[in-house]
């Protein structure tokens, strides 16, 4: 079904020029090297999957997938390290930027989450103002009396 989607989109929507900084940094690190249609590859083959980037790309690797010239630039900038890729390959403060990008073009609802391979309702969430991205090192308040781990392990 995502399949089929993605299919649809490819067809259907033009997608505009999509910024480096609008991406998480394992994409944009392998948009900057091997083009942002590496990335893209790497997204829809492997999504929230870790990999293997072997150091010579063999016939029958499964890397042959996103092309053989792509896969040849990945294991030339990426040999024997190990990729996290991410579900979706913009950030959180990109995803949102994007959104009102494609708002700002006129397009519609359907094809903002056709274009940027999410669901209507996130890209109405991200519309509204509902769904901010959150921001690094905030915590929840601690409990009056609550004491901290250490101090608990330290009187065991």
């Amino acid at each position: 079904m995502k399949a089929l989607a993605r299919q649809i989109a490819a067809i259907h929507v033009e997608k505009p020029e999509i910024p480096l900084n609008c991406l998480t940094k394992t994409m944009r690190e392998v948009a900057e090297i091997c083009g942002i249609y590496t990335a893209k590859q790497l997204v829809y083959y492997w999504p929230g999957c870790r990999i293997y980037v072997p150091r010579k790309i063999a016939d029958d690797s499964d890397f042959n997938v996103i092309g053989r010239d792509n896969a040849q630039k990945l294991c030339a900038a990426f040999g024997g390290a190990t990729l996290e890729v991410p579900r979706n390959m913009f950030s959180l403060e990109g995803l949102d930027y994007m959104v009102h990008e494609l708002q700002a073009l006129h397009y519609s609802q359907r094809d903002i989450a056709l274009a940027l391979t999410i669901s209507q309702r996130q890209v109405r969430k991200i519309k509204n103002g509902s769904c901010r991205p959150r921001r690094a090192g905030r915590r929840r308040q601690a409990l009056p009396g609550q004491i901290e781990i250490e101090d608990y392990l330290q009187k065991l």
